[in-house]
């Protein structure tokens, strides 16, 4: 519990700019912590150094780990059935500049059963996806 408490806090608490050595520092931390940390606490962390993240650095930036990470989970905590998460792991996809994730949201609109306004979420957002990042 402390270490949940510690990390949140950690998180909350940072300035708007952090060094890159820094950020891995915590997303290092983030990726022991997780185990600790429910689904939505874990993607509200992530959104915060997503935040800073992509105000100053590019995808290249991010290591192995942390590249494989972050596909794991947003796939780990996707649930099609709730289109404000949809939404949320959307956003970390851009963020992230995640293209195995957008690869399984792609895969997903062929072998998934999905609501209308799920299926065109996604079917927009893989089309503005593509259009950023597969140039």
């Amino acid at each position: 519990m402390n270490n949940k408490i510690n990390i949140d806090s950690k998180f909350q608490s940072l300035l708007e700019i952090i060094s890159e050595e820094y950020f891995h520092d915590l997303f290092a931390e983030l990726i022991e912590s997780s185990q600790f940390l429910d689904e939505q606490k874990q993607i509200e962390l992530l959104e915060i150094l997503a935040e800073r993240f992509q105000k100053f650095y590019n995808v290249a930036e991010l290591t192995e780990n942390e590249k494989k990470f972050i596909s794991d989970q947003l796939i780990k905590w996707t649930h099609f059935s709730n289109l404000n998460r949809v939404y949320e792991l959307v956003g970390l996809m851009f963020s992230f500049v995640d293209k195995r994730y957008c690869e399984f949201l792609r895969l997903s609109l062929k072998t998934e059963q999905l609501t209308l306004d799920v299926r065109m979420e996604i079917a927009e957002s893989i089309k503005e996806f593509e259009k950023e990042y597969f140039k």
